[in-house]
């Protein structure tokens, strides 16, 4: 078959018509350009069968009397053997065509000619990177600091059928013990204030009982003796927990007058037992009314120097004390442990004015003898820093609740989803910089459903959920809602409410990471603060947080050096072949986005990679990279006008360069664990 469409039959045929001319729209995936299909080409061959002329000079047509079409037919089996072969031409035919366009090429050596046509060479692929965690060794003895190289060897554990993959550090680190395992503040500071009903305290050996009062004093009532920043309470309930050696303590009444615990600047109150309770001097005395007439006129001569007793309700004098011009606060025996600078507080609650109550600090506490209303007995005078409203406490009805005993405040645990933007360290941290990549490891953290009738929304469908299911927290969104997984692995959002709670994470989870880059740092109150550039991917239970700072960036390939072999100053272009393809590339802020790991020595001397010989001159000392369809990397040389000629040499053409690329670096995570060559002081 010519190229005009005409099929050759030795010149004695006459030919078949040429077709009409195929129209191919653009953007099509396949080129139509074949002429015909076997059977129509038989179908055409068989209706001039019968015009073919005789290859003498005559005009014959000897076939014309072929009348018969049968396919057992000699003459048409010939016919049917030439559609054959005239499909299968036209077939290829169209198949060369379409590799002829870069839209429709299958062949990836066709792609690759079609790039070299115009001086472009096709680029591989970019190696697999990841982070690599290290862990200094902590025992004693062991350094604090270690450096990490550049080049440092780790290599995977395979899974079943694979081969363990090489991955290399592509920067040097020092890596610091502190640095291991650092872990987020489980723990957050406690607010008490306006409307807290409970407050939990440090140790389960506090000696409070239900019944026994607390004492809640601010920090404006540390400084002002006029101030009204304080509270105190009756304990309704008393539990303590051993498994985290705390106490929780609970009263009826909400705290007032103490601030605002959600703002800012609220500072919390220092929190106080109150161990004892006392009375005041002559709370005791038997009611005057009920005393003889006698008695009570020859006290009142006493102590007034005349009159009567008559217009007398209460015993003369029975009052709050002033000596020398202070006022006291007499109580009714010796309390020796009442000390300066502690506290006491006054409660009205029998005798009018009822439920009056006042705070005041100890300026001095001293055991005296007192006599008067006819009794002697020893007894604790106690010298208040203020005497606002002192006067107004009746003496029988005050009781006086003494000997305070401060109260250490535990932390309370932090119960949401860390994560993020901001993670805060349990303690202080040293020398972390802005730019420093960290490894956030741990298992996510849980919802759990409370309430029947709920369900997860995604954007075209709604799942509802059982009563106890546990979802798995993927993120937080806005508006209060959060993005939320089944176990099946529907994903959707809810509002977080009363109806569902987080949940720690289970112990079966699986531990996943994550790196983060450091935006800012900041130190206080003996912990520090990290800032990232971007939010973390996931959203961590507290309890199995790891940070480590001690990373560094690594990519899959090993390094390889050898010999490529002997320079020939007689030859031009002299090429050479990477005995262990392929070759390594790596990701490069140049124009064309990658750059390979490859270094070519000639005598000792670095040689540079050009993207073309066209444009070296003959002293060049430069070479070109060429892959070819096998992804076997070839080095060629110049030729002495376009690229010096290799000089005449045993040996002395060397390289150094990574191999390993393409999917078999895409390992599972946390399988990069057995190091190769293990730098002092790391464990792994």
């Amino acid at each position: 078959m010519s190229e005009d469409g005409k099929l050759d039959t030795g010149g004695c045929c006459e030919t078949l018509p040429r077709r009409a001319a195929r129209h191919n729209p653009p953007n099509q995936r396949i080129v139509a350009y074949r002429l015909d299909t076997h059977s129509g080409f038989m179908r055409q061959m068989s209706a001039r069968l019968h015009l073919q002329r005789a290859c003498d000079s005559t005009d014959n047509r000897p076939l014309e009397a072929l009348a018969t079409r049968s396919a057992e037919d000699p003459a048409l089996a010939i016919l049917d053997a030439w559609a054959t072969v005239a499909d299968i031409l036209s077939f290829y035919q169209e198949r060369i065509a379409n590799e002829g366009f870069l839209r429709t090429a299958t062949e990836r050596r066709s792609v690759l000619e079609l790039a070299r046509s115009i001086g472009y060479e096709l680029k591989p692929g970019v190696v697999a990177s990841t982070y690599l965690a290290f862990v200094v060794e902590e025992a004693s003895g062991s350094p604090r600091v270690v450096e990490v190289l550049a080049g440092t060897g780790v290599q995977s554990i395979p899974e079943p059928g694979k081969l363990p993959q090489r991955f290399e550090t592509v920067e040097s680190i020092q890596a610091r013990r502190e640095w291991n395992g650092m872990r987020p503040r489980l723990t957050e500071t406690q607010r008490v204030g306006d409307g807290s009903t409970q407050v939990l305290l440090q140790g389960v050996n506090t000696g409070l009982q239900p019944g026994d009062a607390i004492l809640f004093v601010g920090p404006e009532r540390e400084n002002d003796s006029e101030s009204q920043d304080w509270q105190m309470r009756t304990l309704e309930n008393v539990m303590p927990d051993l498994e985290r050696a705390t106490t929780l303590v609970a009263w009826d009444q909400p705290l007032k007058n103490l601030g605002d615990p959600k703002k800012e600047t609220f500072q919390n109150p220092k929190a106080f037992a109150l161990r004892e309770r006392a009375a005041i001097f002559g709370s005791t005395l038997p009611d005057w009314r009920h005393m003889p007439f006698e008695v009570r006129d020859d006290y009142v001569k006493a102590v007034y120097g005349s009159g009567r007793s008559g217009n007398h309700y209460e015993w003369p004098g029975l009052e709050m004390k002033m000596i020398d011009r202070s006022w006291v606060i007499d109580l009714d025996a010796t309390y020796s442990r009442i000390l300066r600078g502690s506290w006491i507080v006054l409660v009205n609650s029998g005798i009018e004015p009822e439920g009056r109550v006042g705070l005041y600090r100890v300026r001095s506490a001293s055991a005296t003898t007192r006599t008067e209303f006819m009794i002697s007995a020893k007894i604790t005078r106690i010298l208040p820093d203020t005497h606002r409203d002192l006067t107004n406490f009746s003496v029988r009805g005050t009781e006086v609740f003494a000997q305070s005993e401060q109260l250490d405040l535990a932390d309370v645990p932090i119960t949401g989803a860390i994560g993020g933007e901001r993670i805060e360290l349990d303690r202080l941290i040293h020398g972390l910089e802005p730019g420093k990549v960290l490894a956030v490891s741990g298992k996510r953290m849980r919802a759990l459903a409370e309430s029947e009738g709920l369900e997860l929304e995604s954007a075209d469908a709604r799942k509802r959920l059982d009563l106890g299911e546990m979802l798995m927290l993927l993120e937080p969104a806005r508006e209060g809602r959060w993005t939320l997984r089944t176990e099946d692995g529907f994903v959707g959002s809810i509002t977080f409410g009363d109806a569902i709670r987080l949940h720690p994470a289970l112990e079966e989870d699986e531990v996943i990471g994550e790196a983060v880059t450091l935006r800012a740092i900041s130190n206080r109150d003996g912990k520090t603060s990290l800032t990232f550039k971007e939010k973390t991917e996931n959203r961590y239970d507290p309890a199995t947080v790891v940070i480590c700072a001690n990373v560094a960036r690594a990519t899959h390939g090993e390094t390889v050096s050898e010999v490529l072999g002997s320079g020939d100053g007689t030859k031009a272009n002299q090429r050479f072949t990477l005995k262990k393809p392929p070759l390594t590339y790596l990701r490069s802020p140049i124009a064309e986005g990658i750059m390979n790991t490859l270094a070519v020595q000639v005598n000792g001397v670095l040689w540079s990679e050009a993207s073309s010989l066209h444009d070296l001159d003959e002293t060049s000392q430069s070479y070109i990279v060429e892959m070819d369809d096998e992804n076997n990397t070839h080095i060629i040389f110049g030729d002495g006008k376009r690229g010096a000629r290799l000089p005449t040499g045993v040996e002395n053409v060397e390289a150094v360069y990574r191999s390993g690329i393409g999917p078999d670096g895409h390992v599972p995570a946390g399988s990069l664990s057995l190091l190769q060559s293990r730098p002092p002081g790391v464990r792994r």
